[in-house]
């Protein structure tokens, strides 16, 4: 442990990592944190990088698991699934792994057709409940004394309201997946780190 005098004239300690042999390769990075918080001791972030690794970071897409209680998506997967077991019956030639491989495939396949599809429709009521409203307001502006017109604008900005809340409402519900997957777990170890460069 080494001690280094800081500001203040208190010493403090550089913490240390004990890395075997066979993880040394696999460090890619490691820096002393210096935070002025109040602390006897300095800490020693380390990143590691499995060179087995799946990669990681912009451009890797995961599959959302909301998705997995859309009944749209459990029967489109259903049905691809099927298709996929007819196509290559256990009895063929085919190796497990192979076998596997495809699978992951078609399931990440199906899976991104329909976030792509559900992502564009969804923003796409979106737009035009806006285009709407907006259409609705230059009308009733430009005719205050029209009643039709206000009814309308009323009608419109209740139909882009009811839009925009269901949506917060079903946001909220993924949010809620995601908190019960992940939010019951102790991630305070993880804060500060990186185990993935």
């Amino acid at each position: 442990m080494n001690i280094l005098p800081s500001k203040k004239k208190k010493k403090k300690r550089i913490d240390r990592w004990l890395v075997s042999d066979s993880l040394l390769p696999e460090v890619s990075k490691a820096r002393v944190i210096t935070d002025p918080k109040p602390s006897d001791h300095f800490g020693v972030v380390l990143s590691i990088t499995p060179a087995s690794a799946p990669p990681r970071g912009p451009g890797v897409w995961s599959m959302p698991t909301f998705i997995v209680s859309n009944p749209s998506f459990v029967t489109l997967m259903t049905a691809s699934l099927h298709t996929f077991l007819q196509q290559h019956p256990i009895q063929t030639e085919l190796s497990h792994g192979s076998r596997w491989e495809l699978l992951k495939a078609l399931i990440k396949d199906v899976a991104q057709s329909f976030c792509f599809a559900f992502h564009a429709q969804r923003n796409g009521q979106l737009r035009a409940l806006q285009f709407q409203a907006e259409t609705a307001k230059r009308q009733y502006l430009a005719d205050h004394s029209n009643p039709h017109a206000l009814e309308l604008l009323h009608q419109a900005s209740a139909d882009l309201r009811q839009h925009c809340e269901q949506r917060a409402a079903k946001d909220a519900i993924r949010a809620g997946v995601l908190l019960q997957e992940y939010g019951d777990q102790d991630m305070s170890m993880l804060a500060g780190t990186q185990l993935f460069s």
